[in-house]
């Protein structure tokens, strides 16, 4: 009986050092907080870089795709680049506040869910549009 508590307790302290090390391990593949922040109202959205900042008007977007590349999970594997009246933009999908960028996406005239969907699950290179507007709606 003393031999199998001993056998268990050896067994315990293995696993616990391999699980430790396992930790730790993936530990230092954690990804960094973001550089890039989006801050979303009802108007517009606004993106934040160090000292660059651009501002775009849901209504002025024309097209969103989607592009999803092939280096997650430790990189930033899908991005989201915008096209809008007077130029285009592209966020990364790790952007600090980027959940609510989404939200308001998908409220958007044009957006597309079911493309939206395939490249939430693509783990390959590809891009897919997700909203795609032909006429820039009034303000």
């Amino acid at each position: 009986m003393i031999n199998l508590v001993l056998i268990v307790v050896f067994a315990v302290l293995i696993a616990g050092g391999f699980v430790a090390r396992f930790i730790r391990r993936r530990s230092k593949h954690k990804k960094p907080a973001h550089s890039v922040t989006v801050t979303v109202d009802d108007d517009q959205f606004e993106v934040t870089e160090a000292e660059n900042r651009v501002s775009v008007r849901w209504a002025d977007i024309t097209r969103v795709t989607v592009i999803t590349t092939s280096q997650g999970p430790w990189f930033d594997d899908l991005f989201y680049h915008i096209i809008y009246t007077g130029g285009d933009v592209t966020l990364p999908s790790e952007a600090n506040s980027i959940t609510a960028f989404v939200e308001k996406l998908s409220t958007l005239p044009g957006f597309d869910k079911g493309a939206f969907d395939q490249a939430n699950r693509s783990t390959r290179n590809n891009s897919f549009v997700v909203v795609l507007r032909n006429e820039i709606e009034p303000a």
